[in-house]
């Protein structure tokens, strides 16, 4: 699967305001840039509100690149005690509501998570857009899904209350004992890893593509970067998952759909 990992200049200082962040960041970016203006770029699991979000750096990335379609593909808010936003967060969120009304303005398709249910009615008031469940649309002879994701994890939909509770567990390392959200973040990474979520999350929701006539299905949740392609189904004769990761700790990710349909995941290193 096409995954472009960013150049090592473009890793990101642990707290977000180095002084060479934002021409690191630019630099590493310039190809992709460069490349034209792109049909969509998703973004998911901001989780803004927690000291790891990295909106300075999104806000970065969006100023950075052209595209007619933003996907904000769920757990935008962590939560909704406003009063945790930071200064960053802030900016971000005025970014989001100024840039639908640009000219020539992408159009900007918030998703809820898992996390946005519990106060949908306040993002899309902060965004000043409706929020959706999922987002479909056409473009060079493809059928493109995106949804969150958290469907497909099992652990999620079968056992609510313990999965609130690590959830509550999380944000108290994020919020209490961490500075920066890295470690807590990457102790996340690794309860993915070791129960697999990513590869059980990709069987659900491509099966989920086949039977709903998507060929390229793009979901978050996981907070872990992932692609796979699956020759069996599709009119094209394959199917294509692509995990967005997350905009927390040293290594955001997010995806893009060029102008000839292709769809790629970049990391930054």
């Amino acid at each position: 699967m096409p995954t472009t990992v960013l150049d090592r200049t473009s890793h990101l200082d642990t707290k977000g305001t180095g002084a060479s962040a934002p021409c690191a960041i630019r630099e590493a970016l310039l190809p992709l840039a460069l490349s034209g203006r792109l049909d969509s770029l998703i973004v998911s699991d901001l989780h803004l509100g927690l000291r790891g979000s990295r909106s300075a750096e999104l806000l970065k990335l969006l100023n950075t690149l052209r595209f007619d379609r933003l996907i904000l593909l769920g757990d935008i808010l962590h939560d909704a005690t406003v009063r945790r936003l930071s200064g960053d967060d802030w900016a971000l969120i005025s970014f989001l509501r100024h840039l639908q009304h640009r000219p020539d303005a992408p159009a900007v398709l918030p998703v809820l998570g898992n996390h946005d249910r519990k106060c949908g009615d306040l993002l899309a008031r902060l965004l000043d857009r409706p929020v959706a469940d999922s987002v479909s649309w056409t473009h060079a002879g493809r059928r493109f899904l995106a949804i969150h994701g958290d469907l497909f994890d099992r652990f999620v939909t079968r056992n609510r209350r313990t999965a609130q509770a690590v959830s509550s567990l999380f944000e108290f390392c994020h919020r209490r004992l961490s500075r920066d959200g890295s470690w807590p973040h990457a102790a996340d990474q690794l309860h993915v890893r070791w129960t697999g979520l990513g590869r059980k999350m990709a069987d659900a929701a491509l099966a989920h593509a086949k039977t709903n006539g998507a060929d390229v299905i793009f979901c978050g949740h996981s907070h872990e970067p992932y692609a796979r392609s699956d020759g069996a189904g599709g009119p094209g004769g394959h199917l294509t998952y692509l995990n967005t990761g997350a905009w927390l700790g040293l290594r955001p990710s997010f995806v893009t759909v060029a102008g000839d349909g292709s769809a790629r995941l970049h990391q930054f290193a």
